[in-house]
C-alpha cells in the first residue's frame, strides 16, 4: 500500500545469509505465549506475526459466537527482524477481540502481541470458549456505569502487564533455541488499543509518567476516554508521535445516546498533544465498532458472521483504522516518509481528520 523509503528497507532486511523475506501483504502466523506473571498466575499473550503458511481454518472464540480466523496457528515465521506492536484490548474483552486490527498490521510486516488483562470484569479469554450473551450483557453494563462514573475498577495492573508482555517477548525473540529467534527489532515498539486499552496505551506512553514504558516509540489509542478528566495525566507528558482515532458517534457515556458526542473532547486532548500528531474522526462508528465489534454491527451480513479477513476487507470502519494504524506505524517505527501522504490527508471513511507532523 505505501512504497518503503530506502532507510526503511535497509532496516527491514534480513541479516547477511538469512533467507530473504518477501514483500507484504504477507500469510499471518498466529500463536498463544504463556509467561509467568505476578501473583504466581500466567500471562497469555497472542502473538501475530508474518508467515509463508497460508490460513489453516482456526477460529477466534468470541463472546456469543466463532469467527473464522485468516491465521495459521503455531506456523513458522518468516525471518525478521520486523517493528512489535502491543495491542492492548478493552475492558471484559481479551486481545484476539481485536484480531481484525492485529491481523492488519501482522499483514504489513509487524509483530503484534496482545496481552490478556487481568481486568476486574472479563467476559472471555483468548484460549477459551464464547462465552454465552448473557455475560456480554452483564460486561456492557460495567461498562456503561464505568464510563458514568458509578463505578471504579483496577488500572495500574494493566500498564505492569504490558511490561511483562514486552519483556516476555523480547526474551523468546532473543532465544536460539526458539524459532521466533530475530523475529523482533527491539528498538522499533509501538503501542495500540482499543477503550479500556486505550487508555493503557497513553498511560505507556507518558501520559502518566510514573507509568512509561520508555521502549514504546509510537502511540495509537483507538475510542479512548472522553477528556482528560477522566484520567490522571497530562497529554502534554507524552513524547512520542501520537496517532488518536475515535468514532463519530461516540458518546461519553457508553450506550446513553443522550450524552454529549466523545468529539469536542477528543479535540482538546489532541490539540494539547505534541507532535507528531494525527487525529482521525470515523465516519458513523460507535464505541463498539472497534476492535473487532464490526463482526457484529456494520461488518455482519445477513445474520452471518463474517471471517476477520472479510471484515478487514469489506468494513469501512474497520478498514479505515488499519490503514492510518499501518501507516503510522510504517512512519514511525520503520521510518518510510512515504506514508505520510495518508497521515496528512483524510481518507476514505473518515469524517474528521487534523495532522501536525512538525519537523
Amino acid at each position: 500500500m505505501f512504497r518503503v523509503a530506502p532507510l526503511a528497507l535497509m532496516a527491514l532486511m534480513p541479516p547477511a545469509g538469512a533467507q530473504e523475506a518477501p514483500a507484504p501483504p504477507y500469510n499471518i502466523g498466529l500463536r498463544f505465549l504463556r509467561v509467568p506473571r505476578e501473583g504466581g498466575k500466567t500471562l497469555l499473550i497472542s502473538l501475530w506475526y508474518p508467515t509463508a503458511a497460508k490460513p489453516d481454518g482456526s477460529k477466534y472464540e468470541m463472546a456469543a459466537f466463532a469467527m473464522q480466523g485468516d491465521v495459521a496457528r503455531e506456523a513458522v515465521p518468516l525471518p525478521g527482524p520486523f517493528p512489535l506492536v502491543i495491542y492492548s484490548h478493552g475492558g471484559g474483552a481479551c486481545a484476539t477481540s481485536g484480531a481484525v486490527h492485529a491481523e492488519g498490521l501482522a499483514a504489513q510486516g509487524f509483530v503484534v502481541a496482545g496481552p490478556d488483562h487481568s481486568d476486574d470484569f472479563v467476559a472471555m479469554r483468548s484460549d477459551q470458549p464464547g462465552l454465552e450473551r448473557g455475560k456480554v450483557l452483564e460486561w456492557l453494563k460495567w461498562a456503561h456505569n464505568l464510563s458514568a462514573g458509578k463505578t471504579r475498577t483496577r488500572a495500574l495492573h494493566r500498564p505492569r502487564e504490558v511490561k511483562a508482555t514486552i519483556d516476555a517477548v523480547l526474551a523468546a525473540c532473543q532465544d536460539p533455541n526458539s524459532d521466533l529467534h530475530g523475529l523482533v527489532d527491539p528498538s522499533r515498539i509501538g503501542m495500540t488499543g482499543v477503550s479500556f486499552g486505550a487508555w493503557t496505551t497513553l498511560a505507556c506512553a507518558g501520559y502518566i509518567p510514573i507509568l512509561r514504558d520508555k521502549r514504546i516509540k509510537a502511540a495509537a489509542p483507538i475510542a479512548g476516554p472522553a477528556g482528560e478528566g477522566k484520567l490522571v495525566g497530562d497529554v502534554r507528558n507524552v513524547e512520542v508521535p501520537l496517532l488518536i482515532i475515535f468514532g463519530e458517534r461516540e458518546h461519553t457515556i457508553l450506550g446513553d445516546s443522550s450524552s454529549p458526542l466523545k468529539e469536542p473532547f477528543v479535540r482538546q486532548i489532541y490539540a494539547r498533544a505534541n507532535p507528531p500528531k494525527v487525529l482521525v474522526g470515523i465516519s458513523n462508528a460507535v464505541h463498539l465498532h472497534f476492535g473487532g465489534a464490526g463482526a457484529i454491527g456494520p461488518g455482519q451480513r445477513g445474520g452471518i458472521v463474517p471471517s476477520t479477513a472479510q471484515v478487514r476487507r469489506e468494513d469501512a470502519i474497520t478498514r479505515a483504522t488499519n490503514e492510518y494504524l499501518v501507516a503510522f506505524f510504517r512512519r514511525y517505527l520503520c521510518g518510510d516518509r512515504a506514508a505520510e501522504q495518508r497521515l496528512t490527508s483524510r481518507g476514505p471513511g473518515v469524517y474528521l481528520h487534523a495532522a501536525d507532523l512538525g519537523g
